[in-house]
């Protein structure tokens, strides 16, 4: 209660006395989504000037119930909007699609430019130009000071609201009170029990192995909290729990979507499979030529095999999910019309791929049209030999459109871009690359 010193909080031990009051011991407890928003003290100081100064704008730290019905409540139209992230990206695109006029002010240099690759950025940052928003990439915020926002390079920034989507820091004090491990959030097992095992923790605040990634995460995502939160719930309760779901996240952006698992993180290598440039695929990040995330960009439902099924499709289908735990990246490519050509060249960048005189048909067919795991059709050519690729990655039968050849990923041995696969066996090998990557040599 305000005002009144807390009690050290116990799972197991003695009633605690606080005040005057007794409480009775907690067998079973559960915190759960225990954050707070990150305040850098650059903001947060700008902010409490802002309260001070100011008497037609306001700050919002954008995360929870409140800070949405006063947004909502906003009579003025220009609203300053601090970060670029998840947060800084939806909430900009949601308050322009209302009317306002919004101005986005971050360090990086584009849009989510921490989570997509370079060129998806430039397009999503051209994007949100092309819808009204004003676009500060590269600026950090200075000060705001009534009405107007500042930034380090000396530009302002007329608003009547400032929102700051800049992340969150778990909430661990009580945790610590309460002489749990903690780390960056409450430490729990695959049980979801913390280090006292009568005090259980889910949602954003808790940190957990997860065996597709090898390593112990913290989740700060709907699927996460609504999953986690349930099983921990049966974990209490006694059931036998053995956490293990790899969450799931999902972001709209004006007309633009997309649904995503693992690690989405710029610093990886990454591969794209386009059916439409910057509308509709699939963009896989690789670390040591593992796959560690996959970005489903504007295609649905097809992150994992139970909400698949629910959407119309078996619950065998090769989904986002079980890619990520193949650990490989899936075959895919671009169709058209195929004419014969002295030398195959990489599209990107021109390098020699291979001779005309190494192509071989594929199952008596020049060319073969084949479907990956998001469903798209794509057209490759076969060939003997392609000294211009260069195979990376373990060899993987999971989706092999060739019975009893696993593959690996042909990349381009100029450029590095993902041309197709060099399919093995025990006795063979062959390359299938796609029609799409590749081109004649200039005239």
């Amino acid at each position: 209660m305000p005002g009144r010193p807390s009690p050290r909080p116990s799972g197991r031990g003695n009633p605690r006395r606080a005040s005057g009051s007794t409480f009775p011991p907690a067998w079973k407890c559960g915190p759960a989504d225990a954050r707070w928003p990150s305040t850098a003290p650059r903001i947060a100081s700008a902010t409490t000037a802002a309260r001070s100064t100011a008497t037609k704008s306001c700050s919002v730290y954008f995360r929870t119930l409140d800070d949405y019905r006063k947004l909502r409540a906003l009579s003025g139209a220009r609203v300053a909007v601090i970060g670029g992230g998840f947060i800084g990206s939806e909430i900009s695109a949601s308050l322009a699609q209302n009317g306002k006029r919004v101005t986005m002010i971050f360090p990086e240099e584009g849009v989510c430019a921490r989570a997509f690759p370079p060129d998806l950025t430039r397009f999503v940052t051209d994007y949100y130009r092309g819808k009204g928003v004003e676009v500060l990439a590269g600026e950090s915020l200075a000060g705001i000071e009534g009405g107007t926002v500042r930034t380090k390079s000396g530009r302002t920034v007329a608003a009547d609201a400032v929102v700051a989507g800049i992340g969150i820091v778990p909430s661990v004090e009580l945790a610590t009170l309460a002489g749990l491990a903690v780390s960056d959030g409450i430490e729990v097992a695959e049980s979801l029990r913390t280090s006292d095992p009568d005090i259980f923790a889910a949602g954003d605040v808790a940190r957990f192995h997860n065996p597709a990634l090898g390593k112990k995460i913290r989740v700060e995502h709907e699927d996460n909290a609504n999953t986690m939160g349930a099983e921990a719930g049966r974990s209490m309760a006694g059931a036998k729990v053995s956490y293990q779901h790899l969450p799931f996240f999902y972001s709209d952006l004006f007309d633009l979507g997309y649904e995503a698992v693992g690690e989405l993180d710029a610093r990886h290598r990454t591969t794209a499979d386009w059916k439409t440039p910057f509308r509709e695929g699939i963009v896989y990040y690789l670390q040591n030529d593992l796959v560690r995330g996959v970005l489903l960009w504007g295609i649905f439902g097809r992150v994992d095999d139970r909400r698949g099924a629910r959407a119309g499709r078996p619950a065998a289908h090769p989904t986002a999910l079980s890619v990520l735990r193949e650990g490989e990246a899936p075959q895919s490519g671009g169709a058209t019309a195929v004419r014969p050509q002295e030398t195959w060249r990489c599209a990107a960048c021109g390098h020699e791929i291979a001779s005309d005189r190494d192509r071989i048909p594929l199952e008596g067919q020049p060319t073969r049209a084949f479907v990956n795991p998001a469903g798209i059709e794509y057209v490759i050519l076969g060939f003997r030999e392609a000294s211009g690729c260069v195979a990376a990655g373990g060899r993987s039968a999971y989706w092999s459109w060739f019975a009893g050849f696993s593959w690996r990923l042909a990349l381009c041995g100029g450029c590095g871009a993902h041309l197709g696969w060099s399919f093995e066996s025990d006795a063979d090998r062959f390359y299938g690359l796609v029609v799409g990557r590749l081109s004649a040599p200039s005239a």
